[in-house]
């Protein structure tokens, strides 16, 4: 089983900005998240097209399950 993360930001522009990682710790919280998204923030690390991020939009946690087939 694989996790991804999505992290959504606005931006000055009025924009959604989505920032997606995968391979997530089993163990991550929604205080990890929010904490990570803060600093973020709060370092301006990002600029995009339609201008800095600007607040903390929302964030998903996705859970993959892959099983592979034998078809020969």
């Amino acid at each position: 089983m694989a996790k991804s993360l999505a992290m959504i930001f606005t931006t000055d522009g009025g924009k959604k900005v989505t920032f997606k990682l995968n391979n997530v710790k089993d163990d991550v919280s929604g205080q990890d998240v929010a904490s990570a998204m803060n600093t973020i923030l709060s370092k301006n690390l990002f600029a995009t097209s339609s201008g800095n991020l600007k607040a903390i939009d929302s964030a998903e946690l996705t859970d993959k399950n892959i099983t592979i087939l034998t078809v020969k």
